[in-house]
């Protein structure tokens, strides 16, 4: 945004620099001649940069790695349930191989009774049709 400068004795808006511009620490200091009253006049001009630009882009950079973050952990969450999964899978599978290799001379009706009764505590999946399922009908089963 440019500023005008006015002459402070007659208000006058155009003027020219009358001197070289000396550059010092707080802005640039230049001497300048007013065409309305023919005055000189000094003038300091301090450039100004707003500072909720660069605020607006440290909070967008700061919510850009917090969502980085969560992503991450959210990642790894996933891994360690998905390792879970597959360790409970196989120690399910493991039980019921043992269970099978302790009864091999089990009639129908009582394996379908084995079955019945794991069934209600939830042990028992059907491994070649389905691994993903929790329980199957016992028709599914023999």
């Amino acid at each position: 945004m440019k500023s005008k400068i006015t002459c402070p004795l007659c208000g006058c808006g155009q003027s020219t620099v009358v001197n070289c511009p000396r550059y010092l620490t707080e802005g640039i200091k230049r001497r300048r001649e007013c065409h309305g009253c023919k005055q000189r006049y000094n003038t300091l001009e301090v450039v100004f940069i707003d500072p909720a630009p660069e605020q607006r882009r440290l909070e967008r950079e700061a919510k850009r790695q917090a969502l980085a973050l969560e992503r991450q952990k959210e990642r790894v969450r996933n891994k360690e349930i998905n390792a879970a999964k597959r360790a409970a899978i196989r120690a399910e599978k493991r039980a019921q191989q043992a269970a099978f290799a302790k009864f091999p001379l089990l009639s129908v009706s009582m394996k379908k009774e084995v079955f019945q009764a794991l069934d209600k505590i939830g042990v028992y999946r059907d491994w070649e049709t389905d691994r993903k399922s929790t329980r199957l009908n016992s028709s599914h089963r023999l």
